[in-house]
């Protein structure tokens, strides 16, 4: 197969291998491979020349970065995590197996579809992969973003645990968001300490929040956590942070439309801030929808012969 390899070289700690080792991974497997840096932008254009697979070797926010440019494309993705949370691969079912497992079985893999959520705004729309939100998770995400002791952590696992343990800091003192929301043309409008609309079943630092997650059924899944749960989200920040995924007891809805009413609370979609800084001026209040774009992405995962999957 004709290879496109996106690569973050930035992703990972110190033992992630690099472009020789990667590239070198691929072609010994019998394939041809383009290296293409994820920030040098070669890539797009690489992708438009053809390509029967690309390859992400980073991540999420890599994966993501990829996926918004092939969206409908059917050109098949396969995840090499290195990244922090990593939560796409770990929805595929694929987190810990060794990248040359990976690699090895993608001559016989399967495809599995997967679908997108979208957002639209007056001032744009953006696709998502893992989820989009607004409450504990978005208003700590630049705090995080900016945080020395997590900028100095090497250790994927680490520093999703660290930042786990900023939210909980964050929680003690959280106010509820006052949310109008409407989901399907039914008003579920309260007050929300954390408000998510998944498309898989983890979002941001390993948060396990939708559990029942299907990412192919054209649904998101809407979970919402009042000040009545917040002795619950704490204790399942605690519970992950010890590396145990106890599925959650929160709300949560199947939802295919979802529609919100701004009013400049911090919104963010996948690892990003919704808007960004250039569009905080925008007219209040502004209806958000979100939908379910069904199958638009296709990812390459081990075949039933090529080894089990994670749970």
């Amino acid at each position: 197969m004709q290879v496109v390899l996106v690569h973050n070289p930035a992703a990972g700690d110190e033992s992630a291998p690099g472009e020789q080792a990667l590239k070198r991974l691929i072609r010994d497997a019998g394939h041809e491979v383009e290296y293409c840096p994820v920030r040098s932008r070669k890539w797009k254009s690489a992708l438009k020349d053809g390509a029967d697979l690309v390859a992400v070797a980073g991540g999420d926010g890599t994966v993501v970065q990829v996926a918004r440019e092939i969206m409908g494309r059917r050109i098949p993705i396969a995840v090499l995590p290195l990244g922090t949370a990593n939560n796409i691969s770990k929805s595929l079912g694929v987190r810990h197996l060794p990248l040359e497992e990976l690699v090895a079985c993608w001559k016989k893999a399967q495809r599995r579809r997967f679908d997108a959520g979208v957002i639209r705004a007056p001032w744009g729309k953006q696709h998502f992969i893992e989820g989009a939100g607004a409450g504990l998770f978005a208003i700590t995400m630049p705090e995080a973003d900016e945080h020395p002791t997590l900028e100095n952590l090497k250790d994927a696992e680490a520093r999703a645990t660290y930042a786990q343990q900023i939210l909980r800091e964050r929680l003690k003192a959280c106010r509820p968001l006052p949310l109008d929301i409407e989901v399907d043309g039914e008003e579920i409008s309260g007050e929300f300490l954390l408000f998510e609309a998944m498309n898989m079943e983890y979002v941001g630092p390993n948060l396990y929040l939708a559990p029942d997650s299907v990412s192919d059924d054209g649904k998101l899944d809407v979970v919402l956590i009042k000040a009545r749960d917040r002795r619950k989200l704490d204790r399942c920040l605690e519970t992950w942070q010890d590396g145990v995924t106890r599925p959650p007891d929160f709300e949560a809805l199947k939802a295919k439309r979802i529609e919100i009413e701004w009013t400049g609370f911090d919104l963010h979609v996948d690892d990003a801030l919704f808007p960004g800084k250039e569009h905080r001026s925008v007219r209040k209040p502004a209806r958000i929808v979100i939908e379910a774009e069904r199958n638009a992405l296709e990812f390459l995962v081990p075949g039933r012969d090529d080894g089990p999957a994670e749970n």
